[in-house]
């Protein structure tokens, strides 16, 4: 059965599809895939499986870009632009460090 939205109207409130399949928490503006509890802007988690937690693919051969990430407006160079780390946050696997050039 196919559910349709037919009021498009703005509202404060969150938005829940699925408990936690997305959640647009409106008093913090993050958006939530997988999760019920987003903790950041855009926060995408995989709780189970044997599958990746994001895909991302330009499926043209003109341009085959994919991602691409901007680093801030500013002078201050040297601070992470893409980092991964352990679960805990702790420990840094791979590190690119905006305005250096360096991986």
């Amino acid at each position: 059965m196919a559910t349709s939205i037919t009021n498009t109207s703005i509202t404060t409130d969150d938005l829940t599809i699925d408990t936690n399949t997305l959640k647009v928490d409106s008093t913090n503006n993050h958006v939530g895939f997988g999760t019920a509890t987003p903790q950041a802007p855009i926060d995408a988690t995989l709780a189970a499986g044997n599958d990746w937690v994001a895909r991302f693919q330009n499926t043209t051969s003109a341009t085959p870009y994919n991602v691409q990430i901007y680093d801030a407006a500013s002078a201050a160079n040297g601070y992470p632009l893409l980092q991964v780390t352990n679960s805990a946050g702790s420990g840094t696997y791979f590190r690119v460090d905006s305005g250096t050039g360096i991986v």
